[in-house]
């Protein structure tokens, strides 16, 4: 019992673990989000092409688009990827939290095991007693 509770202990101490990866990965996948967002304000906040008079600023302009398109890609596929990873590390915690509530099952059904065995043993033992001082008193004394 007392080596079950110790495993049950260090599957507890993973899971606590796995949670607070889960919540910084959560975070994380925020500020990725965050990122994203106020790059596509950037990009929808660029000036337009009638408020450019000349070739060069028009040029200047739509590179700037273009570079910007690509970080908004780009920053699109961090967010799917810090998506991905918060929702792997939650099923992996699902799984260790669905573990650890088997063992507490097992130790629980063990722990009534050893006092229904106790009880038991405690009964027999009165019952014993009981037997010998029946014995010992005698009706004729």
């Amino acid at each position: 019992m007392k080596m079950l509770n110790r495993y049950l202990n260090l599957q507890q101490q993973k899971l606590d673990s796995m949670q607070q990866r889960q919540s910084k990965l959560q975070h994380q996948h925020q500020q990725e989000c965050d990122r994203l967002s106020q790059l596509q304000q950037h990009a929808s906040g660029l000036g337009n092409a009638s408020t450019v008079n000349n070739a060069m600023g028009l040029q200047n302009l739509s590179a700037v688009r273009t570079q910007l398109q690509a970080l908004c890609e780009q920053q699109g596929l961090k967010v799917a990827q810090a998506d991905q990873e918060v929702r792997r590390q939650q099923q992996a915690c699902v799984a260790q939290l669905r573990y650890n509530k088997g063992l507490e099952v097992v130790r629980d059904k063990q722990q009534d095991r050893e006092r229904r065995h106790q009880i038991r043993q405690e009964q027999k033992h009165s019952d014993e007693l009981t037997a010998l001082l029946l014995q010992n008193v005698s009706p004729f004394a």
